[in-house]
């Protein structure tokens, strides 16, 4: 509860809401109007990104993050597997979810790779140098813009 306390303390203070990218949250919008579900994978930790969920409009995303464990209230060094970084975020999805089709999947790193190639649309929202590398091994990638 601490911990989730003092993301979300974190989160407000660092006025988030005024960073989150239109482009993105356009198709949040469309996707909540359509009934469509939402999940954010993220290799933050799962209080930083319920707390920074937890600003955007309209119905919640369901979340993968890094998740420790917990034993008597207190967190313990250690994460649940599957890890959602790098290839462990396409893991993520399949362990949480099965052999789903993906409508589409957003990233802005090389890390998300994975997860951008099994979207039928992979989006590129403000993509680092580490994607645009990548982007040839991603078929269909296109970018976002602002």
């Amino acid at each position: 509860a601490a911990v989730r306390a003092f993301a979300r303390e974190v989160v407000t203070e660092a006025s988030l809401t005024a960073r989150l990218q239109p482009e993105a949250l356009a198709l949040l919008r469309w996707a909540g109007e359509r009934s469509v579900p939402v999940v954010v994978v993220s290799a933050s930790p799962l209080a930083v990104v319920e707390a920074a969920v937890g600003c955007l409009p309209g119905p919640q995303p369901q979340i993968i993050a890094m998740a420790p464990y917990e034993e008597g209230g207190v967190l313990l060094p250690k994460v649940r597997p599957p890890m959602p970084y790098g290839p462990g975020k396409a893991e993520a999805l399949r362990a949480r979810f099965g052999p789903v089709p993906i409508l589409a999947a957003l990233g802005d790193s090389g890390f998300d790779g994975e997860m951008l190639a099994m979207a039928r649309h992979p989006l590129a929202v403000r993509p680092k140098e580490s994607l645009r590398r990548r982007a040839p091994e991603i078929a269909n990638l296109c970018e976002l813009s602002p």
